[in-house]
């Protein structure tokens, strides 16, 4: 559980959020702002049901966003993050098959346009 909070205290921290401004680094700062974005697009995939037009926008947005995925931290983070969001939507009342199919689709797609 310690490992836990010092981990959300680090993610959380301002020294490394301005880390990655002062050193310029393009891949975290362009990951930035594709995480909102994905996890927008994907929710609303589960949420409306439309599972296929909304994988379909979240593919093209990490195509674009492509070049952040350089390192395998910031793909870990990303499905991570993804994942959680599709465990944790059937107790908002979704279901869990929406979430399971958004899942899969989005992952499929994700490996194809090759991000």
């Amino acid at each position: 559980m310690a490992s836990a909070v010092a981990a959300f205290a680090y993610v959380l921290s301002p020294y490394i959020m301005v880390y990655q401004w002062k050193r310029f680094l393009f891949d975290e700062i362009a990951f930035s702002a594709l995480l909102p974005l994905a996890a927008y697009l994907f929710f609303r995939g589960i949420v409306t049901g439309k599972t296929l037009k909304y994988s379909s926008l979240f593919a093209l947005s990490t195509f674009l966003f492509g070049f952040c995925f350089g390192m395998p931290p910031m793909i870990f983070t990303l499905w991570s993050f993804l994942f959680l969001i599709a465990l944790l939507s059937p107790l908002l009342g979704y279901g869990a098959m929406r979430s399971l199919k958004m899942l899969s689709t989005s992952l499929v797609l994700f490996l194809l346009t090759g991000a």
